[in-house]
């Protein structure tokens, strides 16, 4: 195949850039995270869904090179892969419901946390040691 076929169009490589990518910005943030710990300012919260996608995008990267080391690895890569590929639609109504649940848990969640805003906590504990 040409340049394009091979290089430019292909999938993994993009991956595998991006997980080279986000292991040197997520290393870089970590630094600038400890520093920050250090003077005792606040932590960036954005840091662990960026770590998140750092080490998602980092196991692609782990086991693509994998693969490419170790022969019968990837005869196991390969099947995986296919049997991952095949079962495409129950893992999106998987996701979804997931999803659904999440968001409902998190609608309870977020409730009971407004209740226990609502009550004042020193009348409660006033009368009696907490």
């Amino acid at each position: 195949g040409s340049f394009k076929e091979t290089i430019l169009f292909d999938i993994w490589n993009y991956v595998d850039l991006l997980a080279i990518v986000l292991y040197s910005n997520s290393t870089l943030k970590m630094w600038e995270s400890m520093l920050n710990a250090i003077s005792d300012e606040p932590i960036n919260v954005n840091l662990g869904q960026l770590l998140a996608a750092t080490s998602f995008f980092g196991t692609f990267f782990t086991i693509h090179f994998l693969r490419l080391v170790n022969q019968s690895l990837a005869v196991f890569i390969t099947a995986l892969v296919q049997v991952i590929y095949d079962l495409k639609w129950f893992t999106i109504v998987l996701l979804i419901l997931l999803t659904m649940f999440t968001e409902m848990f998190l609608a309870v969640a977020a409730g009971t946390e407004s209740l226990k805003d609502a009550m004042n906590v020193t009348e409660m504990c006033s009368n009696e040691p907490c």
